[in-house]
């Protein structure tokens, strides 16, 4: 079992502590040992939350495993609608190792 609480056969998504490369969040104040304890004991973030845990937050952490199913269906926050600033994105994806793009970034209007 890794540190997040997921081992073969179970979900990756079936975890209960925030995994940084996703940056979707977890439950409050529960880190990667804390999770992979509760996973073990419960097998699955359902079972953890029919078993009273984290009840405050149950809807919270299922749209989170929902987004990370990447659920096509699962609600999304609001974003609020902004002009891309082109130049920043080229100087970004030029350290990326992206020339080609970076220089057809560089040129959008």
């Amino acid at each position: 079992m890794s540190a997040t609480g997921s081992s073969p056969g179970r979900s990756p998504t079936d975890r209960v502590a925030r995994r940084s490369f996703d940056k979707l969040p977890g439950a409050r104040g529960i880190g990667p040992k804390k999770a992979a304890e509760l996973l073990a004991q419960y097998e699955t973030l359902e079972d953890v939350l029919a078993a009273g845990r984290f009840a405050a937050e149950a809807e919270d952490l299922r749209l989170y495993r929902r987004i990370a199913q990447m659920d096509a269906s699962a609600p999304l926050p609001p974003l609020e609608p902004k002009t891309p600033t082109w130049a920043e994105a080229s100087s970004f994806v030029k350290e990326l190792g992206l020339p080609q793009l970076a220089e057809r970034l560089a040129s959008s209007p």
